[in-house]
């Protein structure tokens, strides 16, 4: 089984990074989850300029169910 969310990404300097919900994080177990894509671009739109980051996009992004599971237990 397979979870999917959108989450607001940016290529970091090593690979991708994601916001949390108040930092960016190279976690992406971290991220924010959003269930469409309009609500991740909203939060975009109105993340303050301190959090704001050149390139930010929303993704859809996919979770098997072992990373799921693992993050449960963690």
């Amino acid at each position: 089984m397979t979870e999917f969310a959108w989450l607001i990404e940016v290529n970091g300097e090593y690979g991708p990074i994601y916001w949390d919900g108040g930092n960016w994080s190279s976690n992406h177990m971290r991220a924010v989850r959003f269930v469409r894509s309009i609500d991740a671009d909203r939060v975009m739109i109105n993340l303050s300029d301190a959090d704001r980051i050149a390139g930010m996009r929303s993704v859809e992004h996919g979770w098997t169910s072992d990373e799921i599971f693992e993050k449960a237990i963690a």
